[in-house]
């Protein structure tokens, strides 16, 4: 696979290469959300993707990449969570054998999904299995920040034309790194707000790409889950509900402008499923 940097370029590509398969993710007016961050808000509905998360984006393009020999040999990657199904399901689709080693506490619920998507995996106590046979390495980075948060950029803009202000979750840093990048290279004045938990260390490839990082507890992120149960009766899991949680918060930054807020995920685990009934 060649070696890409990140730019305009490709961003575009993935755009254009992600659009011959699958349609754009919704956007969602919340008025409840309006009425409290006193700006329109609105739901760029990522959770949507067939695989339940924004890394569907970063796993297809990241595949449609690979030589007919390097399809024929499959694939090995070390990953977890929404982007192992996003993986599995795209090989699944592109019929690419897929090879996965997940951490050891993998929730059922991705096992379930893993299995449907008839892709290998493997759960792993040590991190020997994903320092050498993942197949996914830093050559990667700029094809995963292209589309999974390029080609979302473009479509935020697309659809938000009058957009001021962005709140995504910062996760892995793939997603907002890439959003950031198209979003100040050509719109330089837009407001771009990272989440991230209280004890996560944020990636060092966001230094002077985010306008505001917001911090939160996992309590925060649970009663996220809640708010958008109760106010738009949609399930979205904990990871994306980070974003609920930045703009509930009263030391928030003031805000003008319309507002997209990116729901990335809606693979929640167990557990929390009985946190939220319970």
């Amino acid at each position: 696979m060649k070696t890409n940097r990140l730019s305009l370029k490709l961003i575009h590509d993935a755009t254009k290469t992600l659009h011959g398969w699958f349609s754009k993710t919704p956007i969602e007016y919340s008025k409840p959300l309006s009425d409290i961050l006193k700006v329109p808000v609105i739901f760029k509905c990522e959770y949507m993707q067939p695989s339940g998360s924004f890394h569907l984006r970063g796993a297809y393009f990241l595949l449609s990449k690979l030589s007919d020999t390097e399809k024929k040999q499959g694939i090995t990657a070390a990953c977890q969570g929404s982007l192992a199904v996003a993986l599995a399901y795209v090989a699944h689709l592109l019929n690419i054998p897929c090879k996965l080693y997940l951490p050891l506490n993998t929730d059922s619920i991705i096992q379930r999904k893993l299995l449907e998507l008839q892709s290998e995996f493997y759960l792993t106590d040590t991190t020997s299995d994903f320092d050498t046979t993942s197949w996914l390495s830093l050559d990667h980075k700029p094809l995963l920040m292209a589309a999974t948060g390029g080609s979302l950029a473009v479509e935020i803009f697309k659809d938000i034309p009058q957009v001021k202000n962005i709140i995504a979750p910062i996760g892995d840093g793939d997603m907002i790194a890439g959003l950031a990048y198209y979003a100040k290279k050509k719109y330089p004045d837009i407001t771009l707000i990272g989440c991230n938990l209280t004890e996560k260390k944020s990636p060092s490839i966001l230094k002077n790409k985010i306008d505001h990082l917001s911090l939160h507890l996992d309590e925060e992120l649970i009663e996220g889950v809640r708010w958008m149960l109760h106010h738009h009766q949609c399930l979205i899991d904990p990871s994306a509900a980070i974003v609920i949680a930045a703009c509930l918060q009263e030391n928030r930054p003031q805000l003008e402008g319309p507002t997209a807020v990116i729901l990335s995920s809606k693979h929640i685990d167990t557990d929390t499923l009985k946190e939220l009934i319970l």
